[in-house]
């Protein structure tokens, strides 16, 4: 994924956040 792509994705910081903590509580960490 290159940085346009996250940006598009990932819109504001919340929306980061949450995808990004779902992963983590996903993957155990």
């Amino acid at each position: 994924m290159n940085l346009l792509n996250f940006i598009s994705t990932y819109p504001d910081e919340e929306s980061c956040r949450t995808k990004f903590k779902a992963y983590r509580d996903q993957q155990g960490v």
